[in-house]
């Protein structure tokens, strides 16, 4: 998204005011023929072309039962040594352009054990190097710290977002991640990432913080992608830069939710800030809640708000087709007619519920999508029925497949997020007004 023209009026208001899995062959001891080498030669391949020939390799070889792949998927990956303590203005290109982020590991770094990871977004006028110095004494020495700098704070752009993601699996890739333990936090406008970013991605992160932030109202039907993620709102009450208000909303938004939300606010102010500020005395609080998040990789329920950037795989989930247009978060900034369609909240939704080996799915503006099964979330070992929008479409086995496991591996790049079967579901019952109510049931696929 271009960062020039002028913003809609609603978000004028807001806006003025990974882990590589693989290298497992890095073990000379394995040797090239090992199963070890051939998973991580799969999981590493730069092409589809090169994925199916090594594939291939990994089915013909004896040993590469499924169990026997997932638990060399489990294990993750082997790390060696890297730098450590505080490394400023390390390059990454996004987009064929090259930007730069700040990276803090602590100084007992062990790559034997797995650490919690913070991304900390900036506000404007600020770098990633500026908060890198500011957040290290915060945090200690229990966590690695990442913060990008993104020219002139604007976090809200497509080209901010694909710097978190890309910052993020840069991070992960190199040091030993607990994946299960992703946090984002951003301050003014590095607030408005947070959320954005975080309302896109929640299935990657235990947490978000963001701070004297806030979001259009019309986007809030997005925070129901963080059913389970928790939040952590500060903002200042005599905020002049952006009003307290902003944040009490979106708090009374999650609140009526029922979501995990944590709402602090204070009345403090600083000499050149004003009351646009992180309080010092507000950091314990904030880490000690940080300490105490984790993701669920595996949620029995799985709500997905989607606009049309950010369609594809969520959590268990993935959409695959649209049954009717779906607006664009991004293009409404610039786009007035876009904006109205945002208004008028025109998003794809699909909620999928699990009880038992039945999984219950209510969608909108859908009309095929996949879900990914693992025996955490089912038994593959039983039938599995599928109802959508209240009829039934499948019922039968849902076999496992070792191109599932391995395929999703590659993609996901997350040892605690395995996927050994998948169901493909076309919703011929159209959800759109027009309609007929006569139209066929949906049907399912197990490709």
């Amino acid at each position: 998204m271009s960062q020039t023209g002028a913003a809609s009026s609603s978000w004028k208001s807001v806006l003025l005011g990974g882990c590589l899995l693989a290298v497992l062959i890095s073990s000379p001891s394995w040797g090239e023929s090992s199963l070890e080498a051939k998973v991580g030669r799969y999981l590493a391949a730069s092409s589809e072309a090169d994925a199916s020939r090594l594939f291939k390799e990994i089915r013909e070889d004896p040993r590469a039962s499924l169990p026997a792949v997932e638990s060399l998927l489990k294990k993750g990956a082997l790390y060696g040594p890297q730098p450590k303590g505080r490394q400023v203005h390390l390059p990454i290109v996004v987009d064929d352009v090259q930007m730069s982020y700040g990276l803090y590991v602590p100084q007992a770094y062990d790559p034997r054990n797995a650490y919690p990871l913070v991304i900390c977004l900036h506000g404007m006028g600020f770098s990633g190097d500026n908060y890198l110095e500011r957040w290290e004494d915060r945090l200690g020495e229990e966590y690695i710290l990442a913060c990008p700098t993104m020219e002139g704070g604007a976090w809200w752009t497509e080209t901010a977002e694909a710097l978190v993601l890309a910052v993020f699996r840069e991070v992960s890739s190199r040091y030993h991640v607990d994946l299960n333990r992703v946090l984002l936090t951003g301050m003014s406008n590095g607030g408005i990432g947070t959320y954005l970013v975080g309302i896109s991605h929640a299935d990657l992160f235990a947490g978000i913080a963001p701070m004297a932030a806030g979001i259009p109202k019309e986007i809030y039907p997005f925070l129901s992608n963080l059913e389970h993620t928790g939040v952590y709102i500060i903002h200042g009450e005599k905020d002049q830069v952006m009003p307290v208000a902003l944040s009490r909303e979106v708090y009374a938004y999650l609140e009526k939710l029922g979501y995990p939300v944590v709402y602090r606010e204070h009345q403090l102010i600083h000499p050149q800030a004003g009351g646009h500020f992180f309080p010092k005395d507000e950091v314990p609080r904030l880490v000690e809640w940080f300490s105490k998040q984790r993701r669920d990789p595996y949620p029995m329920d799985v709500l997905s708000i989607r606009d049309i950037d950010h369609l594809g795989r969520y959590s268990w989930t993935k959409i695959n087709q649209l049954s009717a247009d779906v607006a664009s978060v991004s293009g409404s900034i610039q786009d007035h007619q876009e904006a109205e369609r945002v208004k008028r909240g025109e998003f794809a939704e699909l909620h999928a519920t699990i009880h038992g080996n039945q999984i219950d799915l209510k969608t909108l503006r859908v009309r095929r999508f996949t879900l990914f099964l693992h025996p955490k979330l089912v038994d593959l070992g039983k039938p599995v029925v599928v109802t959508v929008n209240g009829i039934k479409s499948f019922e039968g086995k849902v076999e496992s497949d070792l191109l599932v496991l391995l395929t999703e591996a590659r993609i996901r790049k997350d040892p605690n997020l395995l996927f050994e079967a998948q169901l493909a579901i076309d919703v011929t019952k159209r959800d759109s007004p027009e309609d007929s109510p006569q139209s066929p049931p949906p049907s399912a696929q197990t490709p």
